[in-house]
């Protein structure tokens, strides 16, 4: 649990702000605890997903662009279980580019840092496509609703059952589609 708290800690300040227009703006030109140049184009930020009860909704995404051919290979979008749960712990301890580990603490980088250090991973889904990591409903993860904003607590954008998550992560999709139209076909 340390090692995702450490990361968070160390990996918000580059995941973005709110809602922006333009997946330019949401770029990672580096993951802390990383060295050297990202496995392929990486993106964080934030999806308007509409309004409930008077709450404007905003859910965080993690997008690694697939190693292999950007534009023809799949999709996979990912959801660690809960509702409640973060889907970056899916991201880095299972199926992303990147894991950390007990021995995230133990490199002479961390030493140095205080930054967990982030491996390589072998089994990463990067390989067979672009991968989104979706942080939802919102408030899980970094997602969040207004007016509570980023730091509401698990309450701040009303109750969720199934039906309104599947319409939130349809939303979702139509509005993720926009931002990277390149992927719509």
């Amino acid at each position: 649990v340390f090692f995702f708290h450490a990361m968070w800690f160390h990996l918000f300040p580059l995941l973005g702000a709110g809602a922006l227009p333009l997946p330019e703006l949401d770029v990672v030109q580096r993951l802390p605890g990383w060295e050297g140049q990202l496995l392929s184009k990486t993106y964080s930020g934030y999806v308007p997903v509409g309004e409930v009860d008077g709450r404007k909704m905003y859910e965080h995404y993690l997008f690694f662009e697939s190693e292999g051919d950007p534009k023809k290979d799949p999709l996979i979008m990912w959801t660690n279980g809960g509702p409640g749960a973060s889907s970056l712990i899916g991201s880095f301890t299972e199926l992303g580019p990147y894991y950390l580990s007990h021995l995230s603490t133990e490199t002479d980088s961390y030493r140095r840092t205080g930054v967990p250090t982030l491996f390589k991973s072998s089994y990463r889904w990067t390989k067979l496509g672009g991968l989104i990591i979706r942080n939802l409903p919102p408030p899980v993860g970094f997602s969040y609703c207004e007016p509570a904003g980023p730091s509401g607590d698990g309450h701040s954008c009303g109750s969720w059952n199934d039906t309104q998550t599947a319409r939130h992560s349809l939303i979702f999709m139509e509005n993720w589609m926009q931002k990277f139209p390149q992927y719509s076909s």
